[in-house]
């Protein structure tokens, strides 16, 4: 869990703030940790830079 924070330059709390918000099983955010922590370090880096990007895009 440690890694998986430190790839997304994040406090490891802020991993677990909302997880319990929604315990259905059509959770989105539990959905895109899942996703993600199954990912090599470099593979995290990667797909936080683009959401990043995205966000930025939606932005303009």
């Amino acid at each position: 869990m440690e890694k998986i924070a430190s790839a997304l330059n994040i406090p490891l709390s802020r991993l677990f703030e909302k997880l319990g918000d929604n315990e259905q099983e059509d959770s989105i955010p539990l959905k895109c940790y899942e996703f993600v922590s199954a990912k090599t370090k470099a593979e995290q880096k990667h797909l936080y830079k683009m959401l990043i990007e995205m966000d930025k895009y939606k932005n303009k």
